[in-house]
């Protein structure tokens, strides 16, 4: 049954079946008994609140066209990410710290706080082991995200668009890897003690932080991101001091990178 806009201040009762939704100030706020937008209708919601008073299914209208988060802080923990709130618009962390979520994710509770859309936040995915070793490599220009991966990534693995012409790259590795730069490469590679801004948080442009190819639902999985990085860098003529080339269980990714001109 389809959700009709009423003005009130009254939230829905699940239980109950009666459907409310709120205007609110500038925020379109939907409260819908019988479907939830998260799929999350059953013993292990999302929120913690299923079929109770407190149930936080809705979504959130921003003013600037943005969507709800929470369809997305579902998805990453379903990728078994560790997320964050962040400031609207900004990539600083909406909490007083955030360290302790190198360690843990964060609850059922602290998600339902977070995303519940009392105000808008941007979301924040951290890297490293807490989230299964992923590791997001940084392109600051499109021409380098190009020089270094054939098109084929976006097929394998999430690649967003962070801004205009900005992407990131997420790839799971076998190896720890920490957080370094190649500058002369426009590459920023965020791993444990990192995290990013992801969709769709909204840009202080304005833009949208979104999938390139919304198809695909999973992240790749290399032996040793940080030795695959390298191995492209000195194809493009940037080498690093100390560089180790005594691996020869190279992963998939070496395929890919042969694209590198």
């Amino acid at each position: 049954m389809a959700c009709k806009p009423r003005r009130s201040k009254q939230q829905a009762d699940p239980v109950s079946g009666r459907t409310i939704c709120m205007k609110k100030k500038s925020r379109v706020e939907s409260f819908c008994s019988e479907e939830c937008p998260l799929r999350c209708f059953s013993e292990s919601t999302v929120c913690g609140f299923y079929q109770t008073k407190k149930c936080l299914n809705r979504r959130v209208i921003l003013p600037d066209g943005g969507s709800s988060l929470r369809q997305y802080a579902e998805f990453y923990r379903k990728l078994s990410f560790s997320i964050i709130p962040l400031n609207f618009k900004e990539k600083t962390p909406a909490l007083s710290t955030w360290k302790e979520y190198q360690s843990r994710k964060p609850t059922d509770q602290e998600i339902a706080e977070w995303f519940s859309g009392e105000s808008p936040v941007n979301i924040g995915i951290i890297c490293g082991v807490v989230s299964g070793n992923l590791v997001v490599v940084d392109f600051d220009s499109g021409e380098a995200y190009r020089r270094f991966f054939k098109p084929e990534i976006e097929k394998q693995t999430l690649v967003v668009k962070s801004s205009e012409d900005k992407y990131h790259v997420y790839l799971r590795s076998r190896r720890p890897t920490g957080c370094f730069k190649i500058p002369e490469l426009k590459i920023d590679v965020k791993g444990e003690g990192g995290y990013v801004v992801a969709p769709s948080s909204i840009h202080q442009s304005g833009h949208e932080y979104s999938f390139v190819n919304p198809e695909v639902k999973e992240v790749m999985e290399v032996s040793d991101v940080e030795e695959e990085i390298w191995n492209g860098a000195e194809k493009l003529g940037v080498k690093r001091e100390s560089f180790l080339a005594d691996k020869d269980d190279l992963p998939c990714v070496k395929t890919i990178l042969r694209g590198v001109e």
